[in-house]
């Protein structure tokens, strides 16, 4: 079944990149399927040849599968895969491609490979910057980023950032995940107004505004911690006039500072007590080995996902999930109006692990996981297809901005319940409607 699982795959991608031309292999349906298959080959393997690994203290939940729920779990893997291609390909065959394309850069030569859109941005700031201020000045999109930041605080509570005896205290849960969905971006927006900025003080505003949400994200030991820095680079190296370095200074940075925030984080959450303070005196207590353990706490956190998928599935065989539920988690609105806070608990795996959304859809039964998965394959190759119109259209921004949130889809999708993660598709899915409007509204 694996075997022909992975045949049928195989022969989707061949029709994907060939019939439909959709060769750029950083497109975001392709982002979406390297997690996923990352997570099911790697996972598999260390999980069954590794079981020392597996039983280390780099995975970060005591979660074990035996031999054969691990081949149920890389099946379903396989599975839902094709599932998300299926629904990609049928979008492409009743969709008219010339739509998302130029009639100058046809189909054969559009999805190009090799950082052809890198390379082809413009050198000059003053170009890059019709195609990104949305005609509005760098100063109120200054502020704009500061939304986020404001909303962590709320969400979390002033006084929860200092100090809490919970990791997962807070005051408004709402607020919370606006401020987790929009931080990344005000992040980059900052680093694009840092190589923009005009004076002194201009950046030294930037570098603030930054370091506040390295505070607030640090306080919350949140992996989103290990983004900051790279999301800043990269938006000052989107608005740089020496690009080359700039990129040689990012590629450093990341190397070096992503996986040591990212494995802190999660070593700051299994602390007795949480928040600013007590974070700070445990760091300052820190050992250096954490530079060159982090590499395998990092591996280790994301093969987690499959045990945990494999966990969740075996929920289905506990009790039945009610379509309520379902709806509950789909539904945009607001957790308080919906009744998230009374079903919440019922859809972990235990009171710090929640059920995962690829696990989670399982539990609905086969036609309804069939239909959610067909569904994301539809609306991801739409926001593929808007990525691309917009390398195609030189709105290299906005096609960055598409590409990061369908990153933290595709990680958040392993790791976080299904209700956490639809926020970030739903609005990866509207941007991608306004981006792809906006050059026509620009023409009117």
């Amino acid at each position: 079944m694996i075997l022909l699982l992975s045949l049928i795959l195989a022969c989707q991608l061949i029709l994907l990149r060939t019939a439909f031309c959709i060769k750029n292999l950083f497109s975001p349906i392709y982002v979406v399927i390297y997690f996923y298959l990352f997570t099911a080959i790697l996972g598999y393997t260390v999980y069954c040849l590794f079981p020392d690994f597996a039983s280390s203290d780099y995975i970060s939940a005591n979660i074990r599968l035996d031999p054969e729920e691990n081949i149920l779990t890389i099946r379903y893997f396989l599975s839902s895969i094709n599932k998300i291609l299926l629904g990609a390909l049928g979008f492409l065959s009743i969709t008219r491609t010339n739509d998302f394309l130029l009639s100058d850069a046809p189909s054969k030569t559009s999805f190009n490979l090799h950082f052809e859109f890198l390379k082809n941005i413009p050198k000059e700031p003053k170009i890059l910057s019709k195609t990104l201020s949305m005609n509005l000045p760098p100063g109120i999109i200054t502020l704009l980023t500061i939304i986020p930041t404001i909303l962590l605080i709320l969400g979390v509570g002033p006084e929860n950032i200092l100090f809490k005896d919970h990791y997962l205290d807070g005051d408004n849960i709402f607020l919370l995940s606006l401020g987790n969905i929009s931080i990344l971006p005000a992040c980059l927006m900052l680093g694009y107004n840092f190589a923009n900025a005009g004076s002194l003080f201009k950046r030294f505003i930037c570098v603030f505004l930054i370091f506040i949400n390295t505070i607030v994200l640090f306080s919350m030991a949140t992996r989103f911690l290990s983004l900051v820095p790279i999301m800043f680079t990269a938006g000052y190296w989107f608005n740089s006039k020496r690009k080359k370095l700039a990129g040689i200074f990012i590629a450093t940075l990341s190397g070096v500072l992503f996986s040591p925030l990212f494995y802190l984080s999660l070593v700051l959450r299994g602390q007795s007590q949480h928040g600013f303070l007590p974070y700070i005196q445990y760091v300052s207590e820190l050992s250096p080995d954490l530079i060159f353990t982090s590499p395998l706490g990092l591996i280790g956190n994301l093969l987690f996902s499959f045990p945990l998928t494999g966990e969740v599935m075996k929920q289905r065989l506990i009790r039945d999930y009610p379509i309520d539920y379902l709806l509950i988690s789909l539904n945009p609105l607001p957790g308080l109006f919906v009744g998230w806070y009374s079903i919440n608990e019922q859809l972990n795996v235990n009171h710090v692990t929640p059920f995962n959304t690829i696990g989670e859809m399982y539990l609905y039964g086969d036609v309804i996981c069939f239909l959610l998965f067909f569904a994301l394959g539809i609306i991801l190759m739409f926001i593929t297809m808007v990525f691309q119109k917009n390398l195609d259209t030189g709105r290299f921004f906005y096609a960055l901005v598409i590409l990061v949130l369908i990153f933290l889809f595709s990680f958040a999708s392993l790791q976080y319940n299904l209700r956490s993660t639809t926020r970030i598709l739903y609005l990866a899915f509207v941007l991608s409607c306004f981006f792809y409007k906006r050059p026509r509204l620009l023409k009117n």
